[in-house]
């Protein structure tokens, strides 16, 4: 028996909520469903952290990258990033890991930028959206639908950038990520295999066609720590018309039309299988990785009996 909210009133108050579901509410819910409820419901956070953590970094020079291409190359992005890194370090703690972080991002920075300037000129994409969220009541974008058993729920995201490929009449969602490409090339895997648990990219396709009105080529992560690696999907048909399939060097998994339909629609479902169990009220503490359970990892640990130590009465229950 899967542990469940027993009361009545929460249960139809659960139900009721108008609410967007994002792809870190699902995955945390993948993770742990009595995270999601801490989190998502509780809208409990853990303290704030003296010291720069690997999201605020990320954060920095996704803003940084934002602002470059907004200039349409005009302003000088290591200035750009020194402006955000700034603003994003004030109040914490300085340190010897906060400088080095900065040093990092510098150097991620001047490794990718060029480059991606060459290959969009060689490509023919053209970056013309940049950090659109969907799903939010402020940004104006509706949300992304999904049918569940009969009920109309809403998906929401924030694309950080879209490419358009005028020679196909076709747009490529851009994601950065500042991580070290085996961490995206898992996510990558997690995004595409039978049995899903991460739901970003067929998220942000389903949202360039159905949210921006833009028909999909294809997404693909970067990961900008140590090393620039790219971990696409791509639909196979539309980059040969735009000549592009066989000039993607990187790590992409092209399919055809068949198969990138199958793809999605088996997001959909997977992802309306997920919302049906959280709307049922799902708190189980039956953590997927328990290596990211306890203080310092979850935010719900001070408030969670699961010892990622000792696990439960039979496998970690």
């Amino acid at each position: 028996r899967v542990p469940r909210l027993a009361d009545p009133g929460n249960l139809e108050e659960l139900a009721a909520a108008e609410v967007a579901f994002s792809n870190s509410a699902l995955t945390s819910f993948l993770q742990c469903p009595y995270l999601h409820f801490v989190e998502k419901w509780l809208r409990l956070k853990g303290l704030p952290e003296r010291d720069l953590n690997p999201l605020d970094l990320g954060n920095a020079i996704h803003a940084a990258l934002r602002d470059y291409f907004e200039s349409r190359g005009k302003a000088d992005p290591l200035e750009l990033l020194d402006r955000r890194f700034e603003e994003i370090s004030a109040g914490k703690r300085p340190s010897f890991r906060q400088r080095a972080g900065h040093i990092r991002l510098r150097r991620a920075l001047e490794d990718f930028l060029p480059g991606e300037i060459e290959r969009n000129l060689r490509l023919g994409r053209s970056p013309e959206i940049l950090e659109r969220p969907f799903g939010f009541g402020s940004s104006g974008l509706p949300a992304l639908p999904l049918d569940v058993e009969g009920r109309k729920e809403r998906l929401s995201g924030a694309i950080d950038r879209v490419d358009t490929l005028a020679s196909a009449g076709a747009a490529v969602v851009v994601d950065y990520k500042y991580s070290v490409g085996e961490t995206v090339k898992r996510q990558r895997r997690e995004s595409i295999g039978e049995e899903m648990t991460h739901f970003q990219l067929a998220l942000y396709l389903m949202a360039l066609r159905e949210v921006l009105g833009m028909e999909p080529a294809g997404a693909e992560l970067v990961a900008l720590r140590k090393k620039v690696e790219r971990y696409g999907v791509g639909r196979r048909e539309i980059l040969d018309r735009a000549g592009l399939s066989g000039a993607l060097q990187e790590d992409w998994e092209l399919m055809e039309e068949e198969e990138f339909g199958a793809f999605l629609a088996r997001a959909r479902r997977t992802m309306a299988g997920l919302v049906e169990r959280i709307r049922a009220g799902e708190i189980v503490t039956r953590p997927a990785d328990p290596a990211a359970c306890g203080p310092g990892e979850c935010d719900a640990a001070d408030i969670c009996r699961y010892d990622r130590w000792l696990g439960g009465k039979e496998k970690g229950e």
